[in-house]
């Protein structure tokens, strides 16, 4: 379990050493500034988020809104297989995201 401060901080941290280095130019300035604000407004996101029963249910947060990171990850990984998933963003292009970006996440969310 983890806190919502580390897993925004362990976003971010990802965010700006593994995704924005890889981009160059106005892609790398969009990215950059597009995340920063949206992570500033993560909070809002959490609470739409925290009081949904369902989430509560499926153990992916408990009753302190701690985040059940060990459980997100192994299903995740269970899913993803060898794959690589690209995700598009507007204005960025493709973002292309695998098994070791996940484990890079969830290192810095769990603050390793």
């Amino acid at each position: 379990m983890i806190t919502y401060d580390e897993f925004v901080n362990g976003l971010a941290k990802f965010i700006d050493m593994e995704i924005v280095p890889k981009m160059s130019g106005f892609r790398k300035l969009a990215f950059g500034v597009g995340s920063g604000i949206a992570l500033k407004k993560s909070n809002e996101m959490f609470n739409l988020v925290r009081d949904n029963k369902l989430i509560h249910t499926l153990g992916i947060l408990d009753d302190n809104n701690h985040i059940n990171i060990d459980l997100l990850k192994e299903e995740i990984e269970s899913k993803m297989g060898g794959e690589i998933y690209e995700i598009e963003v507007p204005m960025i292009g493709v973002i292309s995201l695998d098994r070791n970006d996940l484990n890079k996440l969830y290192n810095f969310m769990k603050n390793r």
